[in-house]
């Protein structure tokens, strides 16, 4: 059973599900006030189902162009030798078109910036993920964009908090990008990539990974503290305090903790995890506002 799904893995569905169940709680957020009737907006599952077919495009394709460096830094998660060449293009090619027609029928904007996304990923994986930073870069911003698309979709007043939470899911996502890099090192150097770990060495960029988490950390501290009066009081007031303390504080200062003594590649995968934990959480805290 486990060989007939095995192909599939190549789209990451856990983390499909967990990026579908992300847009949700965004969506939710930015149109709270009629949040009762929201799904029966069609545009609202044009936006979830045409997102993660990119999505899942977009993790094919970086399989397919990571494939030599992947045979030496995960060789059991190899997964683009389950599939022939004429399938895997066929597939990429109709996920990618079913993400972009779904997206014009939103609006033409959310189209072109879905048609955007396809083309920077693409990018990425053929080339930028080679050059030291441009790849992180492009990646975070991708992720971060996903937050915005969701805005403009809903059209929400709330332009503040979206931005807040688009910096934050950027910042995030690119010190994740920094820890993978360094978890796969000695795969890049042998494919040839120039990725940031590569250049500098894998101890500087630590210290990077570690500054940005510190950067991070300290900018949701002081932009939270300036919304906690504003939108909390009472008995929510301490549920959000706990809630921020255990699930997002927390993970940040040990992933910041955690970056200073990593050495091995199960700590990197370690931090690596724990960081896409705290972007769910992060994520999962709009729903207290």
């Amino acid at each position: 059973m486990r060989s007939i799904f095995r192909p599939l893995l190549i789209f990451r569905p856990l983390n499909l599900l967990l990026i579908g169940a992300f847009l949700l709680a965004a969506f939710y957020f930015f149109i709270f006030e009629t949040h009762a009737q929201s799904l029966n907006n069609r545009n609202l599952w044009f936006m979830v189902i045409g997102l993660l077919c990119v999505t899942a495009a977009g993790y094919a394709i970086n399989d397919w162009f990571d494939r030599i460096a992947d045979r030496i830094n995960k060789p059991n998660k190899v997964y683009i030798d389950d599939w022939s060449i004429a399938a895997f293009w066929s597939l990429y090619a109709l996920l990618n078109t079913v993400g972009i027609i779904l997206s014009f029928q939103i609006s033409n904007l959310v189209g072109a910036s879905i048609a955007a996304i396809i083309l920077s990923l693409f990018l990425y994986s053929y080339i930028l993920q080679r050059i030291v930073l441009i790849g992180n870069v492009v990646v975070s911003l991708c992720t971060a964009f996903a937050i915005f698309e969701v805005y403009l979709v809903t059209g929400s007043q709330n332009f503040p908090l979206v931005i807040f939470f688009t910096i934050m899911a950027f910042l995030l996502t690119m010190c994740r990008e920094l820890v993978k890099d360094i978890e796969d090192v000695e795969g890049d150097k042998v494919a040839g990539y120039r990725t940031f770990p590569v250049l500098v060495g894998e101890r500087n960029a630590q210290l990077f990974a570690q500054a940005i988490t510190f950067f991070t950390l300290v900018l949701y501290l002081l932009i939270q503290y300036q919304w906690i009066q504003t939108y909390f009081s009472g008995a929510l007031l301490y549920v959000y305090y706990l809630y921020q303390s255990l699930c997002v504080m927390f993970p940040l200062w040990y992933i910041f903790y955690k970056l200073g003594r990593s050495e091995s590649q199960k700590d990197f995968r370690l931090v690596s995890n724990l960081l896409k934990y705290a972007m769910l959480t992060g994520v999962g805290s709009m729903l207290l506002f």
